[in-house]
């Protein structure tokens, strides 16, 4: 039979439902479910004249009805359920973290594999973080961890073309990803050239999936596109520890000062306190700059470079910033999304 209070089915003979624990009528008379525990009434067009709804629920006993408020039926058997239906509420949002910890043994094996593990293991923190706090589906946010990654990389690969030693990039919620340098650049040639090989590789990662919308449509790649484009043109802004502070160090410093305006005027629109924290930084590492006191430009000749170099880091930055508004703008795969 039914049970009256949760709809689950038991089978014939208990007294108690298996499920919630309220009691099972046996009787094949109308049952009417009522926000009291001293009276009950017939359905409506029993001949009672009495009967009526009186806030409650009438339903055939034994079929399965609507729910529509609080089914009361003996009070103990209603206090059990009660209790568990409270106790169900306060547990729910603890599920992704018991299931993110009953992950954990996996990505404890995985972290054993050294460098690769570490990266696995953040990368998959990261994945279920993104998709429980913003979210996203599975497939959105391995895509939007995958784009962090492919930008990372493009740091990655150019700090070991340039010798520079390097961890493998470790994934932050929230922050993105970071890569450790084990070693500073030689000169701001390198500084610049490192910090814009980043925005170089996210951004083709992110046109790649406004190609593959443009082939296949959805809603997965266009979203997946215009959030990796977004994510390089931040990064782009002239304010270090961001890729711009980095790049404009060899184009003109009082570009940094351009910068921590911008991202006050950001803050003040967003009222992020992840730009508050980017601006802190910013702040502190552009007053050292121009004082002299910033540990690897206080190598002699760090911040030498000929008109030709400065002004090819100029197109470089100006132009990859250009490229993303307009490709935001014009290409109608992310005006889907």
């Amino acid at each position: 039979m039914y049970c009256t209070n949760c709809y689950h089915f038991n089978s014939e003979g208990v007294r108690y439902c298996a499920h919630c624990g309220a009691r099972l009528r046996s009787d094949s008379r109308p049952a009417v479910a009522t926000l009291s525990t001293d009276e009950t009434t017939d359905a409506p067009g029993s001949g009672d004249s009495s009967s009526d709804y009186d806030g409650g629920v009438a339903w055939a006993a034994g079929t399965p009805a609507p729910y529509y408020g609080t089914v009361v039926q003996d009070a103990s058997p209603r206090s059990r359920a009660r209790g568990r239906g409270v106790l169900g509420r306060l547990l729910a949002p603890l599920a992704p973290i018991i299931f993110l910890l009953s992950k954990l043994q996996g990505l404890i094996l995985l972290a054993k594999f050294g460098k690769l593990g570490l990266t696995a293991v953040t990368m998959l923190l990261s994945v279920f973080a993104y998709a429980a706090a913003w979210q996203l589906s599975w497939a959105a946010a391995i895509g939007f961890v995958v784009l962090l990654l492919i930008h990372e990389m493009g740091h990655w690969v150019v700090m070991r073309l340039k010798g520079v030693p390097a961890s493998v990039p470790i994934f932050i919620p929230f922050l993105g990803a970071v890569i450790n340098m084990r070693g500073m650049p030689r000169s701001v040639k390198d500084e610049a050239e490192i910090g814009i090989a980043g925005p170089i590789a996210g951004t083709a990662g992110a046109l790649a999936c406004l190609g593959l919308a443009n082939l296949y449509g959805g809603h997965l790649w266009p979203f997946l596109g215009a959030i990796g484009l977004f994510l390089n043109l931040f990064n782009l802004l002239p304010v270090s520890p961001l890729d711009g502070g980095r790049i404009v160090a060899a184009i003109s410093r009082w570009l940094w000062i351009a910068g921590l305006v911008g991202l006050v005027a950001l803050f003040f629109w967003w009222h992020s306190p992840f730009l508050l924290f980017i601006g802190l930084i910013g702040g502190a590492e552009t007053i050292a700059r121009f004082r002299g006191r910033y540990g690897p430009a206080t190598k002699a000749g760090y911040y030498a470079l000929s008109s030709l170099q400065r002004v090819t880091f100029g197109v470089m930055y100006f132009g990859l910033i250009a490229l993303i508004v307009l490709t935001l703008l014009n290409n109608p795969a992310v005006s889907m999304g």
